[in-house]
Formats: structure tokens, sequence, C-alpha cells
């Protein structure tokens, strides 16, 4: 049999030959300057660097006693015509030998290299151009990461002989949050992606995408989440998520910059833009460093929509100032503006905003009715929007005064919040319905005298309402769900929370068009499920002895029957004239409008229906699906606890080819798992937020997989006590 060339000869005739298993890998290794030699040689190197780095000295040559002497074979051939250039590293010899031991264990040391050097010599991968190297004793001491300068120990080891295993993570989480950001910035600017943005979009990220102390290898989460929270402050929607794994913009990063140093407020210049400013004052007022001194940077003459988030530094004085630095007001909006008083309204009325027809106060508590009314005097008659929150002394006088200005201008108010007013009263609310124009109306915790003709006066006077919002009305039953159906061509937001009146029964009467409800009498099922049971008993053939007994126990007991069968019965009718006097319909008023078969179907696109324990049944959710399921972009069903899965899914099945449900809150519905949750995301193609508070059933898997919709954007599931930002 032909024995392979010796490497020389390969070598001569300038072409690889063929000869082993392993011959193609060999060859690879050998193009490319890959050995074994060679890598060794590298590792030892950056051990030296790191351990120098690290301060610390490198390790003492070993002790002749100790080691035996390196040989280097040269690249001349030896006797027996073999290339000597293999490292020959001599076996440590025991501590005790010396003279013809130490001998005998070189000799034998030697010669083993020798066997070992002829086995391996056909899949070789060393050049004959690698260097000598000596090669260095093992060391006791662990080696040295070569990012961290840590020690690696055997619980920090990884697949890199250099690298940690909490280095390694830290590089792939990186590596995803850049082709994160890659994937965003090619979404949102599709025209402009070249490489060197790419590059510098990448670089500018993950500075702040990625932190964490030297030999530690994680993430803060906790900074993390500070600065998306800062950039969310900039962004107009305010949202988080996109705040989290997107790269802000050029412009934010300066807004906030400029709130940062906002104490040299008289360096900054002017900032025209209308945008920036709204961005610079959201920033100060979640910080609460908007003061008296500083709140100069966002008014002027030329300043139309002032808009400040959080005014709690601003004194009554401060607030009445607002009148001079802006007269030309258009549109006002102050939160936590409750050191505003009396004397703060009369300043404003002082200024003469003529053209102010946007006001949103909230936290305003400390003025008085009639504070509300000359403020109503002066600027009512052009408000068409009008937005007030913790305006707890708002009472007959401003409601009249609000009123009579509106009427003086035709009543152009279209949009109407009152919420947590507690001074409302039955005829404050009458008067409310007068305000014909109004399309929006939100009575949030304000309800504490509102009743089911309030809501029929609402409807019929105000035929444009598109949203409804109601919270804590007690005194609401079905005949106010039933009134609605006047309004089904503009009806798209319907929020209530806490209204026990509203029943299942009732929800399928204004869906369908029915009246009276259709209500299931409770005693009556009862007995009849008695008497079901009665039928099915089997007589039992009873001994001739007790005959007599027997038949006396069963007069007594037929007695006892027909005596507990007439009080039933007398319940059952006291039961169903009760429901039949809460069924009954205002005789003083039509309403055959509500009983008209062309009545528009129901098309609402916001649906929330929190708290109310009366409408928590499966038949009232499928009800509403049916009719709404493919408008639905906002859905809210907040401690229905008494639903089912099948309900809950059977969302899917109405929601159509397209489905348009951006938000659905399932808190504390407790049947929501993880199947349930899979199946809403996958079929919900459009959902973008999800919140599931309470939902116990949900597991670690769900709560930390990352969700997407059908559009590839990532859905914010919130809630989870294991859900991470």
């Amino acid at each position: 049999m032909s024995q392979p060339p010796a490497r020389g000869a390969r070598a001569s005739r300038g072409r690889i030959a063929v000869s082993g298993p392993t011959s193609a890998l060999t060859s690879f290794l050998r193009e490319q300057g890959i050995s074994a030699r060679e890598i060794s040689y590298r590792h030892r190197r950056r051990q030296e660097e790191a351990a120098g780095a690290n301060g610390d000295v490198a390790p003492a040559a070993a002790d002749e006693n100790d080691t035996a002497d390196i040989a280097i074979i040269n690249d001349d051939d030896d006797d027996d015509g073999e290339t000597d250039d293999d490292v020959v590293v001599a076996v440590p010899a025991a501590n005790g030998s010396r003279g013809s031991g130490r001998g005998r264990g070189a000799s034998a040391a030697a010669a083993a290299a020798k066997r070992r050097k002829r086995k391996l010599r056909d899949d070789s991968s060393d050049s004959d151009n690698d260097p000598p190297v000596a090669a260095v004793p093992r060391d006791t001491q662990d080696p040295i990461c070569i990012r961290c300068k840590a020690p690696i120990n055997q619980w920090r080891r990884s697949a890199f002989a250099s690298i940690c295993r909490d280095c390694v993570v830290m590089q792939q989480e990186q590596s995803r949050a850049t082709e994160r950001i890659v994937r965003a910035a090619a979404r949102d600017n599709p025209d402009i992606m070249d490489a060197d943005l790419v590059q510098s979009t990448v670089d500018a990220a993950m500075a702040a995408v990625s932190s964490g102390g030297a030999g530690k290898g994680k993430r803060r989460l906790g900074k993390l989440r500070e600065t998306a929270a800062e950039f969310a402050m900039v962004r107009d929607d305010g949202n988080l998520v996109l705040a989290a794994s997107s790269v802000p913009s050029l412009q934010d990063m300066c807004i906030k910059g400029l709130g940062d140093l906002i104490d040299s407020v008289e360096s900054l210049g002017d900032i025209v833009s209308e945008t920036n400013l709204r961005k610079l004052a959201r920033v100060l007022c979640k910080k609460r460093l908007l003061d008296g001194t500083n709140v100069r940077l966002f008014c002027g003459a030329h300043v139309v929509s002032l808009s400040l988030f959080d005014v709690t530094n601003l004194d009554a004085d401060g607030l009445g100032q607002l009148a001079d630095l802006t007269p030309n007001l258009v549109h006002l909006h102050l939160a936590f503006c409750g050191r505003a008083t009396d004397a703060t309204f009369d300043s404003w009325i002082d200024a003469r905003w003529m053209f102010l027809t946007d006001l949103t106060l909230k936290g305003p508590y400390l003025v008085t009715d009639r504070g509300w009314g000359r403020l109503f005097d002066a600027y009512g008659r052009n408000l068409s929007k009008l937005h007030l929150e913790y305006c707890t002394k708002l009472a007959r006088i401003g409601i009249d005064s609000l009123v009579i200005s509106q009427r003086e201008n035709g009543f152009p108010l279209e949009d109407l919040a009152l919420n947590y007013a507690d001074s409302l009263t039955a005829e404050t609310l009458t008067e409310l319905s007068l305000l014909t124009m109004v399309q929006g109306l939100s009575l949030l915790y304000s309800c504490r005298h509102l009743t089911d003709e309030h809501m029929d006066n609402f409807t019929r006077t105000m035929p444009g309402l598109r949203a409804i919002a109601l919270a804590e009305a007690l005194h609401l039953t079905d005949k106010t769900l039933f009134s609605l159906r006047r309004i089904h061509n503009a009806l798209r937001h319907f929020s209530v929370a806490d209204v026990p009146g509203f029943t299942a029964e009732g929800v399928d009467a204004w869906v369908l068009g029915h009246w009276p409800p259709r209500r299931p009498f409770r005693i009556e099922a009862e007995r009849r499920r008695l008497e079901a049971e009665t039928a099915m008993d089997v007589d039992v053939p009873a001994p001739a002895a007790a005959a007599a007994a027997a038949a006396a126990t069963a007069a007594a007991a037929t007695n006892e029957q027909e005596q507990e069968v007439n009080e039933e019965e007398e319940d059952a009718a006291a039961e169903r004239a009760e429901w039949e006097e809460y069924d009954r319909l205002d005789p003083a008023r039509d309403h055959s409008d509500l009983l008209r078969p062309d009545i528009a179907p129901l098309q609402l696109e916001t649906l929330v229906l929190d708290r109310c324990r009366g409408t928590n049944h499966d038949s009232v959710i499928t009800t509403l699906f049916a009719a709404t399921g493919t408008k639905l972009v906002r859905l809210g069903l907040n401690w229905m606890d008494c639903l089912t899965a099948p309900a809950i899914v059977s969302l899917c099945d109405y929601a159509g080819a397209t489905p348009s449900l951006r938000d659905l809150d399932l808190s504390w519905v407790r049947c929501v798992d993880d199947p349930v949750l899979e199946m809403l995301v996958d079929r919900q193609t459009a959902l973008e937020r999800l919140t599931v508070f309470g939902c116990s059933r949900l597991t670690a898997v769900a709560a930390t997989r990352r969700w997407e919709n059908g559009r590839g954007d990532r859905i914010a599931l919130i809630g989870h006590e294991l859900m991470q930002v």
C-alpha cells in the first residue's frame, strides 16, 4: 500500500493532495493560516495583556525541580526524515526526583512526544511558516476575561476561552437591541436609511439601551426604564413602550436637555415652535420644576395655546399673571391648579381674552360657585370645549351663567366634561340638557343625583351626542340603556363604571329593541325546578303495617306542600309587580320613537363596562359583541369576573375579517389564561395594548413573552407581576 507523500513533497507539487478523512478541513486551516500553535499563542498574549491591565503580576518562572526544560525543534529534518515543526513539551517531574530519575523522565517525555507527532502526521493542521512559540506551563490561576478584566471561574465560563459568560450574554442582548433599533428606524424612515445613518442610529441608541458596570454584565433595567419614561414625556402620545424600543429624534433629545438645564432660562433664547414648547413644558411639569421664573418661557403675545401639565408651584398670584403674559389666548390647559382662587379668575377676567374657546382646568377645588359664575359670564359664550375636574364648589350659579352665556351665542359648546363635581344637583343636571350642541358628555363621579329622567332628557335634546362617560351612577336603570336607541346614529363611545342598575335583560332589550325586558322570575323558576324534582321521585311500596301511618304522613305533606305553593305564588306575584314597576316607562313622555324597527344598529367604537355587577354575564358580552364586534377599537371589561373563556373568545368570532380592536382591558377577569390570551393575540391582529391586572391564571411564560400583532409591532402587556417594561 502506497504511503502518503511527505509534507515537503506536497508543497513542492503546488497542489493539495487528498489523504485521510480530515484532509479538507486540514487544507482549509492551512490556507487560512490557522494552527493550534497560533491559537495558543494569541490566547496566552491576551491573558498577559489582561493581567497587566488588571494590575496583576505575571506568574513567576517555574522552578527547575517542578518542570523539565522546554524543547523547541527547528524546521530541519531529523534523522528519520520527519519535519520537526511541532512543540515538544516535557512532562513535569516529581518534586523529589533528581539525577537519574530526572533523566529517565525527560527521555520518556521526549519519546512520547515523538510518538504523538508520528501518529498525528496525516491530519496535522500546522503550517510550515508558523513561528516557533514556546509553550507556557499551565497556570493554576483562573483566566482573565479580556472585556471586563475579571477572573473566569468555573461558574462564569463560556464557549470562549477569554470571555466570561456575563460578557457573552451582554453582547447577545446588545445584538438583539441593535436589530430592533434598525428595524424600527427602517420602519419609521424608509426613505433615508443609508449606511452612515444606520451606524449613527445604532451608536446613539446603544448608550441608552445597554448599560452596566465592569464585571457585572447585566443591564440596569431601572435606569433603562427611567430613560424611557423621560423620553415618553417628550412624545405627544406618551407611549412608554415605543419610547423604550425606538430611538428618540435629535429634536426630542435637545428638548430633554433643555429641561435638564432650565435654570439657565435667560440663555436659552426663543423656542418658536409650539410643539417644542409643549414638549418642554411636559418635561418640566413632570419634574415639578415649573415656577414663576421659567413659566415666562412659554408665554408671550404670540402664544395662542398654553398647556401646562403641573402648575403646583404657581400660587394664586402666579396663575393670575398668566393673563398679562398671554393676552391672545385661545386654548388654556392647566393641570394640578389647586392653588387657584376667585382672585385668579378675576385676573383672567380683566385680561379680556376675546378669543378663548377651549378651557381645561384640573383641580380648582378652591374656586367658589360665584367665582365660576363670573368666569362663565365673561368667557362662557364662546366656549366650544370645557373640561373641569375636581370643581367641587361648582353648583347652580355657575351652571346658570354657563347656560345663559351659551344661549346668547347659539350654544357653541360641543365637548363638556364635569368630573368629580360633587355639588351638582338634580336641578343643575336638568339645566345641562339645554346645551343642545354637545357631542361629548362626561360626568365621571358626578352622578350622585343623576337619574333615568336626566339621561332621557340628554338623548332628546342632544341628538348629536357621540360620547358618554358615567361613573358611580347609582340611580340609573335599564331605562337609560333603552333611551340610548334615540342616538344610535351618532353614539360611538359609551363608558360606564360602577352602575349596578344595568342588567343583562336590559342590555338585551337595548340592543334588540323590545320593551319591557324579558325577566326570568327567580321564584317561579325555583318552583318549576322543585315540581320537576317531585315528579321524578318514584313511589316505593310500603309494608301493610305502615300503610295507615304513611297515609297520614302523606296527607300532612300534601297540606304543607299546598301551603308552600300558595306562598310561592304570592311571592312570585309580588316580584312580578316589582319588576313591572321597575320597568314601567314614564307615561307622560312619548317613547314610541324607541320602538321603531328602522332604528340604526349600534356602532360603538369604545365600550367600557367596568365593575357593572348586573351585566356580569356571558349573555351580555355575546350580545354586545354580535352588535358591535366589527367596529370596536377599545373594550374594557374590568372586574367582569363571572365571564367564561368561551364568551371572551367569542369576541374573535364577531370581529370580522379585519379586526379593529386596539385596546383591551381584561383586568380581574379570572378566566383569562395562556390559551385565551394567545388566541386573542393571534386573531385580533390590530391589538396594541392589553391590560391584565388580577389575571392570576396567566403564567410567567405568557407574561414575559414578546407578543406581536399582525403588523409585527410589539403589544404592550400591562398589569402582570412578572411583566417587564
